[in-house]
């Protein structure tokens, strides 16, 4: 099997794969397509990893959408890959919930 973060096209050949994106330890990747986006990255339609835009999250591993939205009023950098990563707006203060994690921003 190719390390992690590789691919192997072909006997004794190594190639890396493209930014933001890695293979899963001990997958056999034979191809590029093999790459998965990494957390805080998707699948753009040219089909390279986007970080994720302002607002939006993706914990996991592949090429689907940031599909989670930071809560009401609260913000994220690009490539954010949690909730812990959310912040609130200026002039708004946190709401936790019973987990300790941002609720929302006021």
């Amino acid at each position: 099997a190719c390390p992690r973060g590789s691919y192997c096209p072909g006997a004794n050949e190594l190639r890396m794969c493209p930014p933001n994106s890695t293979t899963v330890e001990g997958m056999l990747g034979k191809s590029m397509s093999d790459c998965l986006c990494q957390p805080g990255h998707y699948r753009s339609e040219k089909g390279t990893c986007k970080p994720c835009r302002r607002q939006f999250y993706k914990e996991s591993l592949g090429d689907e959408s940031c599909s989670r939205s930071c809560p009401p009023n609260a913000d994220s950098e690009e490539g954010s890959t949690g909730l812990e990563n959310c912040f609130c707006q200026a002039g708004t203060h946190a709401v936790l919930n019973y987990r300790s994690q941002l609720q929302e921003c006021q």
